[in-house]
């Protein structure tokens, strides 16, 4: 089964990918990095871009999100909701 893990964020968003059908095997890696002079919905769009090729690429069975724990801010915990979406 391959399983594909995202760290979300809209500066920042980390993937992993392993398959675990014999014992766990490292897939690949990497950081999706966007320009913070770009809009809000142009970094949005990107993620969306490289989150779709990596999907295409690898074809996960199975998707992990990080879950957003604690924010100490509003402001950086809403676009980090927004990447997660």
């Amino acid at each position: 089964m391959i399983i594909l893990g995202i760290d979300p964020g809209t500066a920042n968003t980390g993937y992993g990918i392993i398959d675990d059908k014999k014992g766990l095997q490292y897939l690949g890696h990497g950081v999706i990095k966007t320009s913070p002079k770009d809009c809000p919905g142009e970094r949005l769009r990107q993620i969306n871009n490289q989150i779709s090729q990596i999907i295409k690429t690898y074809r996960p069975d199975i998707l992990a999100i990080e879950t957003i724990y604690f924010f100490v801010n509003a402001k950086t915990a809403m676009p980090v909701s927004q990447a997660k979406g």
